[in-house]
């Protein structure tokens, strides 16, 4: 149909004439010319070699990473270790004092209300099946779940 449509294009190469005469030797022409390295492999190689730095990169960025995860790993075990510390010279007396103060903190609390019988009852239910399943709370789920929903129809 069109002269001009059926045929591939080829790319017009640009000749420069230098203002001054340049020689080069006939083996250097004859290599530039029968090289093989075309825009295509010299963009292949740089996008390699980008991708070689951002994986270096990346690597550096992980072991960074882990070494600080590390670091606060070790942080968190010595503040729980001198928790435990502190902890473990509470006395008595002070965790009953402690545990009086909060008691009366809490009868005193207007979030307290007096519970009718039956929720009462499902309370006590609760509180005696946690009692005989001391250290296996999942055990009373059953009992929880009741207590929470005679809760929700109160409120």
């Amino acid at each position: 149909m069109g002269a001009g449509g059926s045929k591939e294009e080829q790319p017009k190469s640009r000749v420069f004439v230098p203002q001054t005469p340049v020689e080069f030797s006939s083996s250097l022409i004859n290599s530039l010319e029968s090289s093989l390295e075309s825009d295509y492999t010299r963009s292949q190689s740089a996008g390699q070699l980008v991708q070689q730095k951002v994986s270096e990169e990346l690597a550096k960025v992980q072991y960074q990473a882990q070494e600080a995860l590390a670091l606060a790993k070790k942080n968190l075990e010595q503040a729980e270790k001198n928790e435990v510390a502190e902890t473990d010279s509470v006395s008595s007396s002070d965790l009953a004092a402690k545990f009086e103060a909060l008691k009366t903190k809490f009868e005193t609390s207007t979030y307290v209300t007096e519970l009718d019988k039956e929720t009462n009852s499902v309370r006590e239910t609760l509180v005696k099946c946690l009692q005989d399943n001391k250290g296996r709370p999942l055990d009373c789920y059953e009992e929880v779940e009741q207590f929470k929903a005679k809760l929700r129809t109160l409120a």
